[in-house]
């Protein structure tokens, strides 16, 4: 790819040395071979082919570069040269889907080291360069939160109610949300009491997700319950 990076802003490079099209340099430089309309052409395929992977910022509308031709002409390749824009080889695009794919794999690996049985903390320090410890083992209470919600609904029958985590990143909760149909759900009104209790046998409550009201009481939960709404799974806390 360097190469063609080369070669590319070579043939930029050389447009800007003509003075006129069809105009030849007085000198025995490579360019002086070409027209000015030949090298622009051959300039604008070559940009057109780069453009996925090379971009090129032009502060003043031209780049500002310096090339080193080699000995054996202009076909035999463009050896050296320094410039002052910013050229990045992949589109940030691309860059961003593959920090992010490589990010998902990472915390699919936690997941799974966790669910095996290595403690949340010393997963947090062997993943300390990419997340914080508090990061890591805050989503790890969600997935253990998750797990044993999972649990006690499977064993209570509760098959019409989805659990999940919402990730690594903020806010880090475990949801639940009743995804059966009012009108084909016997006893649906019941629901939340069900769900209630199948939680209370592994220390888990319902809350509502963070910040969304500032007085929550059981009522107000189970309405958000039956109108499809996410709750948020909480850990029980002992009586002291």
């Amino acid at each position: 790819m360097s190469g063609e990076v080369a070669c590319a802003r070579a043939a930029a490079d050389a447009i800007r040395s003509f003075k006129r099209a069809n105009e030849f340099t007085p000198d025995t430089a490579p360019e002086s071979l070409y027209t000015h309309a030949e090298v622009e052409r051959a300039a604008h395929a070559a940009c057109g082919c780069l453009r996925r992977w090379v971009v090129v910022e032009l502060p003043t509308g031209e780049a500002r570069q310096r090339l080193t031709a080699p000995t054996g002409g202009l076909n035999s390749g463009w050896t050296e040269f320094s410039t002052t824009d910013k050229v990045g080889c992949m589109d940030i695009r691309t860059e961003l889907d593959n920090f992010l794919g490589e990010k998902r794999a990472l915390v699919d690996a936690i997941t799974r080291e966790f669910r095996s049985g290595t403690a949340a903390k010393a997963i947090a320090r062997s993943v300390s360069p990419a997340f914080s410890r508090d990061q890591v083992t805050q989503y790890l209470a969600a997935v253990a939160l998750h797990d044993s919600a999972r649990t006690a609904l499977q064993e209570a029958e509760l098959e019409l109610v989805e659990v999940r985590v919402t990730g690594i990143d903020a806010p880090r909760e475990a949801l639940l949300t009743v995804v059966a149909d009012r009108a084909e759900t016997p006893d649906y009104e019941d629901l939340p009491s069900r769900i209630r209790s199948a939680l209370r046998d592994f220390h888990i409550t319902l809350d509502l997700p963070q910040g969304e009201h500032d007085e929550i009481t059981d009522d107000l939960v189970d309405t958000f319950l039956l109108d499809g709404d996410t709750v948020r799974l909480v850990k029980l806390k002992p009586r002291t």
